[in-house]
């Protein structure tokens, strides 16, 4: 979840590229292609779908198919296949909109969202280690209040009397223990 929360400053401006580059695209296919499948709607290519005589003729028609052919990954070929089959120099363009948004922009999204996401997963673990390094030096001073506490003759020395002696009749002690071992 921290990886997806980290990761949403990067989807947004990839999704901010992303529209630039449908936008461009969709230009240049107003420009271009729309005059091409306006020839393939009088020959009545296009009979049997309805969205495909119109699908280039605005920036915004050209912006929703593109989106709906390599964002969504749906019907590619019903407005797309005919333009190419008669005019085939489209393909180029075509193959530079799909190479350049398909692949190179969905994708490049893709690697920035999971390499963000992979840092926060790397900030958490270092947060942990941390926590835990805290815990044992806590433990650790812990230790060394109650071994002063055990030194009966007060010369700096546990001898193994005195920790024989604190371990049975003190609780604190054996508990300290039991916290440093796990």
């Amino acid at each position: 979840m921290a990886g997806l929360l980290g990761s949403l400053r990067s989807i947004f401006w990839g999704a901010v590229l992303l529209a630039f580059f449908l936008l461009v695209w969709s230009i240049v296919a107003v420009q271009f292609i729309h005059p091409l499948n306006e020839q393939l709607t009088e020959m009545g290519v296009h009979r049997d779908c309805e969205r495909c005589p119109r699908a280039y003729s605005s920036v915004l028609e050209s912006t929703l198919t593109f989106s709906q052919q390599i964002v969504a990954g749906d019907s590619w070929g019903e407005a797309t296949i005919p333009i190419i089959e008669h005019y085939p120099a489209t393909a180029l363009y075509f193959s530079g909109f799909f190479l350049s948004v398909g692949i190179a922009v969905l994708n490049l999204i893709l690697g920035v969202v999971v390499s963000v996401a992979q840092q926060e997963h790397e900030r958490l673990k270092d947060e942990l280690a941390a926590e835990h390094r805290a815990k044992e030096m806590e433990a650790h001073c812990h230790i060394m209040d109650i071994c002063k506490t055990m030194d009966a003759d007060g010369d700096g020395v546990l001898n193994k009397d005195d920790i024989v002696k604190g371990y049975k009749e003190r609780p604190e002690v054996r508990a300290a223990f039991t916290e440093m071992e796990g």
